[in-house]
């Protein structure tokens, strides 16, 4: 699907310049647009407006159609992916050791199933769409040399620095990422165990103290927020 997504894509940009030459009336005859001129003619389209229009068109629409199928496929996967995961949690969880289970904090393993599980699919989610950029990237590559050797040489190199000059923010986005999602089971934590204490908190008279941790594990959850999305920004 992804491969067939980019085809179209290429096909349609490669596509783009014989439809303004039909258009403008400019010279077909020069540089590689010859060759695609060339290719048109022998399928018997020529520069006519109205069949390149209506062939770009097409791929516009084929390729919506593609790329809603990849989004389910990979939503497709992405919850099998998911689910499968919390189930062997919930079974390893299930057949734990009684030693071994009194040592947990409850709210910890709550939150590996809701929480951390759905951050895997969250990654497969952006990993798919990466590897769908890449290949899309690759094919509008391939109809840039086509139509310009030069300019998408050219272009392929200031994207490769410009990935070389990010790296370091990239790093530091993961990272960043890794204390957010801790910052998230602190959370998860305090709100599951003070729900399951409540009575023990109206009893001593508590409430106050709670309120104040619980802000306290909020505020430092928003800097980290804060932190992670300047941070994804700029890298």
């Amino acid at each position: 699907a992804m491969v067939a997504a980019a085809a179209t894509e290429s096909i349609g940009l490669m596509l783009l310049a014989p439809m303004l030459v039909a258009l403008g009336g400019a010279d077909a005859a020069s540089g590689q647009l010859a060759g695609i001129t060339g290719w048109l003619d022998r399928l018997g389209i020529g520069l006519n407006p109205a069949p390149l229009l209506a062939i770009f068109v097409a791929l516009v629409v084929l390729r919506a159609v593609i790329v809603q199928w990849r989004t389910m496929i990979g939503q497709s996967f992405e919850v099998a992916v998911v689910d499968g995961l919390r189930s062997r949690a919930w079974q390893a969880l299930l057949h734990c050791d009684w030693r071994q289970l009194s040592t947990m904090r409850q709210s910890d393993n709550a939150s590996l199933l809701i929480t951390e599980v759905d951050r895997v699919g969250y990654a497969i989610n952006q990993g798919i769409a990466a590897l769908a950029t890449a290949v899309t990237l690759a094919g509008a590559g391939l109809a840039a040399l086509a139509l310009s050797p030069a300019i998408a040489l050219g272009m392929a190199a200031g994207g490769v620095a410009t990935l070389f000059a990010y790296r370091r923010l990239r790093r530091k986005a993961a990272q960043l990422g890794e204390q957010l999602g801790a910052a998230y089971g602190r959370v998860f934590g305090a709100v599951s165990e003070g729900l399951g204490a409540l009575r023990v908190i109206k009893s001593f008279s508590k409430e106050g103290d709670v309120a104040r941790d619980l802000a306290a594990h909020f505020a430092r959850l928003r800097a980290a927020e804060r932190a992670f999305i300047w941070e994804s920004g700029l890298g």
